[in-house]
């Protein structure tokens, strides 16, 4: 059994109706691009998670950026932002070419091998004051 768990600052991205994320606008690129990195250091040298996987999201949201943020929509871009781009995707963005980005291409799979792996998901947002900030844990099994 593998797990991780880690922290990051700001806002989860957000997938929204049928729109694939890797070719959103930047502000939102820019969160995809800090969940893979900081999911990456999680994983260290280990394979991403493979099979049964469980997968906790806590998201503290500030009260000023609660006004229009789905909870289901951050599970969403978790939950893709830590596999990799599906192959028939073709718009990328630009971010994603640059030096200091290649090691969370999104080609590569970074945290869980495929979501459709995911099993168990619990999800939870907590509406505080002060800035916005997730967690994440993730085990399979």
């Amino acid at each position: 059994m593998t797990s991780i768990a880690f922290r990051v600052d700001g806002l989860p991205p957000k997938k929204d109706s049928g729109d694939s994320i890797w070719g959103k606008k930047s502000n939102q690129i820019a969160q995809l691009i800090t969940l893979r990195k900081k999911a990456r250091e999680a994983m260290g040298d280990r394979s991403p998670l493979n099979r049964n996987i469980c997968l906790n999201l806590c998201v503290h949201v500030d009260h000023g950026d609660d006004r229009t943020v789905d909870l289901d929509n951050f599970v969403g871009g978790v939950c893709d932002g830590l596999g990799a781009a599906p192959k028939n995707v073709k718009c990328l963005h630009p971010l994603f070419l640059k030096g200091e980005n290649l090691d969370v291409h999104p080609r590569k799979r970074i945290a869980i091998y495929d979501d459709s792996r995911v099993v168990k998901i619990y999800a939870e947002k907590i509406v505080e004051s002060g800035e916005s900030w997730y967690e994440i844990e993730a085990e399979d099994g």
